[in-house]
This record gives structure tokens, sequence and C-alpha cells, in this order.
């Protein structure tokens, strides 16, 4: 009697098991189709978006030397006064 108990829970078990995989795996192929298909959009749109830049760069635009920003000058000396280095300062004490 109690073996026979025991393997019909085990069995309800088992067949809950089946079941809950089954729609676990269904709906994860359902999501990956849909990952699937806004990867394949996103590619679209980047590819699309890369072939626009290309076009614009392959175009000369007239008024870049205009607006082109000049190098910083550099100072070749420091605003500080020299200073030696190494001396010391010695107190009277």
């Amino acid at each position: 009697m109690v073996e026979s108990i025991a393997r019909t829970i085990v069995k309800e078990g088992m067949k809950t098991w089946i079941v809950t995989t089954e729609r676990l795996q269904a709906g994860l192929a359902q999501l990956r189709e849909g990952l699937d298909d806004v990867l394949v959009e996103a590619r679209h749109e980047y590819e699309h978006r890369a072939e626009g830049a290309t076009d614009r760069r392959a175009e000369p635009d007239p008024g870049a030397d205009a607006t082109a920003t000049k190098p910083k000058a550099s100072r070749s000396r420091s605003a500080h006064p020299a200073t030696r280095r190494g001396t010391k300062a010695t107190v009277a004490v």
C-alpha cells in the first residue's frame, strides 16, 4: 500500500516535471526567436547607419577649413622664475 502511494506521488512528480520543462523549453525557444528578430533589425539599422556615415565622409565639407581648430601654442619656458635645484637654505642658530 505504501509502495503504491509512493509510486503514484513519484509518477505525478515526474509528469509535472516533464510538463514544466516542455513549457519552459517552448518559452525559451519563443524568447530566442524574438531576440533573433531584434538582432536582425539592429544589424540592419547599424549597417544602414554605417553606410550613411561612409557616404557623408566621402563628400568633403567646404566649410571644414573655416571651422577647423588650430593647435594651441605651447610655451617654451615656464612663467615661474628659475630656481636652483639641490640647494638647501641654511638657518643660523
